[in-house]
């Protein structure tokens, strides 16, 4: 491998006003913190969203509960695990996912 020749130091060459071009300089920006409006400083969720979420699950946990409750599911016989909880755990998914996506209506 070729190994670079070091450049000899050298002092950079003075400012003058000869060597400086003369440009229009930029407004100087001042950094501005902006105090945070009120609509990003609310939460996006609100009390009801937050009570429908534990709402859906606790619905959850009772549907899976009634799941487990039966250790044999039998076809020809009526079963708890067989044909209730699942439609508990799907309201449960369903209650969570309208704690998401409901909004609380402004008095504005």
């Amino acid at each position: 491998m070729k190994e670079l020749k070091k450049q000899p130091k050298t002092a950079p060459a003075p400012v003058t006003a000869a060597t400086t071009t003369t440009t229009v300089a930029e407004p100087v920006r001042k950094a501005v913190i902006q105090k945070p409006s009120k609509a990003s400083a609310e939460m996006v969720f609100g009390k009801k969203n937050y009570q429908l979420f534990i709402v859906g699950i606790v619905i959850l946990v009772i549907g899976y509960i009634l799941l487990g409750i039966e250790d044999f599911i039998d076809v020809k016989h009526f079963s708890i695990a067989l044909y209730i909880a699942p439609i508990v755990i799907i309201g449960g998914y369903a209650s969570i996912i309208y704690a998401i996506l409901v909004r609380e209506k402004n008095a504005d």
